[in-house]
């Protein structure tokens, strides 16, 4: 939307209200398919991340969603940085290194991060809830006080039916 209402984004995916703030998970489309919809979701996130100059953050690399937008970024000539549990991406030979949710993310000091992209999620049930809201936070913070002006948390994780709320 052009002119989005209160609670609306706007078509790049930035909130009603602010010029940093991107949502781009399903909640921003205005209906879902009734089958799987991560290849929408990972072609809007790679649409609004081509937008942005610099090298890309990506939490939660490893998983099928982060595995995809890295190799999409960085086949499209983007700078990749990519933080998972095991340290590795299917198919990326980049700066990717071993992250656990709610640890130090590591950012190299000499690389200008444009774009944060928060994908990284815990299964644990309600604790594991508990720690992704609580990691996510603490990651959000961490990225401020190194100049990280765009973040993008993006989560398909409550579209599960067994998915806990916290």
């Amino acid at each position: 939307k052009h002119l989005p209402r209160e609670f609306e984004t706007h078509i790049d995916g930035r909130l009603w209200d602010s010029q940093r703030v991107r949502i781009i998970d399903g909640c921003v489309l205005p209906s879902l398919p009734a089958k799987n919809h991560a290849l929408t979701l990972m072609a809007n996130a790679a649409r609004i991340a081509d937008e942005v100059n610099g090298a890309e953050l990506i939490l939660g690399a490893s998983g099928f969603i982060g595995t995809h937008l890295v190799c999409e970024l960085d086949s499209s000539g983007h700078e990749v940085i990519a933080r998972c549990r095991s340290g590795l991406v299917a198919g990326f030979t980049g700066n990717c290194r071993a992250w656990e949710l709610g640890n130090s993310i590591e950012i190299p000091p000499d690389v200008p991060i444009d774009c944060a992209i928060h994908l990284a999620h815990d299964f644990g049930g309600v604790a594991g809830a508990k720690l992704t809201i609580e990691g996510t936070m603490r990651s959000v913070m961490e990225l401020r006080r190194c100049g990280v002006v765009r973040q993008i948390f993006f989560s398909s994780y409550s579209a599960r039916p067994n998915a806990p709320s916290v």
